[in-house]
């Protein structure tokens, strides 16, 4: 969902489901989600860590190139 751009959809997730998916990190990522809203990463990798039980994520969105005019330039 975040690599396609729907980060919206993983409000449906409860905290239920975190805790039964070992996804309690996730909370980190939809804060930031939040304020990201629906764009799509330019980057996201996932390497699972077997041995440790666990999985490490890195993202990159490139904001400036996403970004708009100044609301105070688009006022006329």
């Amino acid at each position: 969902m975040i690599r396609s751009g729907r980060a919206s959809a993983l409000r449906e997730l409860s905290s239920q489901d975190l805790l039964a998916n070992g996804g309690i990190e996730m909370r980190q990522w939809f804060v930031m989600l939040g304020a990201l809203g629906n764009r799509a990463p330019d980057q996201l990798v996932y390497e699972p860590f077997y041995r440790g039980v666990m999985g490490m994520a890195v993202g990159y969105w490139n904001l400036e190139a996403s970004r708009q005019e100044p609301l105070a330039a688009t006022r006329r």
